[in-house]
Formats: structure tokens, C-alpha cells, sequence
């Protein structure tokens, strides 16, 4: 939503997004950068598997594919990935093979079940696992 605010210097009317105005003041007051505040709000995917600590504490994860841009949901099941499509009723098919460590070909994410990321898991002192 934007309105207008008082005239310029020049005589002109300024438009302010309102969005943009409550962002920059919450950046502000909490002593951060707009775009730290931002990545805080939609964090990025991060490059390589996550560490067995990060899968235990979490069950679901988007996984994405930095050639193809590719996202799709994985369950963490014994310290391992598998894709949802490999589940039926909650259990998953015997034959089905885990996602293998791609390296930084894949970006990791945890998620809940419908895919709404999550916040990263920490350990006590707060450092990503």
C-alpha cells in the first residue's frame, strides 16, 4: 500500500510504500541491515547435505537442484534423505534409495510437512547445526 507524504524540497509529492517504511524501521530498531532483516524473513537454501545433527533435528527438508532449479520435499529417515514421492501412508517403500551427497550441487532447507521453511536447527549456544 502506498500514500502520499508532505511536498519535497522540489514541490513534489513523495510516495512511500508502507511496507517498505515498517521494514526499514524494524531493520532499524534492531540494529540490522534492511537485507540481513530480509534474509532473516525468507533465509536462502544452503549449498552441501546438512550435517547428521541438522537431519535428526528436523524431519522434513526441500531439496534443490542448483543446475535444474528443481525443489522437491525430502523426509529425513535414519540420517538419510528420501523424497516424498517414495512414501505411502507414512511408510516408505522398501526399495526406495536415499538422496546422495551431491556436494554443492544441492541446497538444503528444513521444512515442516507442507514445505513452509523452518528455522535451521542450532545447537544450544544458537550456531547452525
Amino acid at each position: 500500500m502506498d500514500f502520499s507524504v508532505a511536498e519535497d524540497w522540489s514541490g513534489h509529492w513523495q510516495r512511500v510504500n508502507v511496507l517498505s517504511v515498517a521494514l526499514w524501521y524494524i531493520a532499524a530498531t534492531q540494529g540490522k541491515t534492511m537485507q540481513s532483516l530480509l534474509r532473516e524473513i525468507n533465509p536462502r537454501m544452503r549449498k552441501g547435505m546438512p550435517s547428521q545433527a541438522a537431519l535428526a533435528a528436523h524431519d522434513h527438508w526441500l531439496v534443490r537442484d542448483t543446475e535444474t532449479g528443481e525443489i522437491s520435499l525430502h523426509r529425513a529417515e535414519g540420517g538419510n534423505l528420501y523424497s516424498v514421492i517414495h512414501y505411502r501412508n507414512g511408510t516408505k517403500n522398501p526399495d526406495s534409495e536415499a538422496l546422495p551427497d551431491f556436494g554443492t550441487w544441492m541446497e538444503f532447507w528444513p521444512c515442516d510437512e507442507h514445505g513452509n521453511k523452518v528455522r535451521w536447527p542450532t545447537d544450544a549456544q544458537g550456531n547452525m547445526l
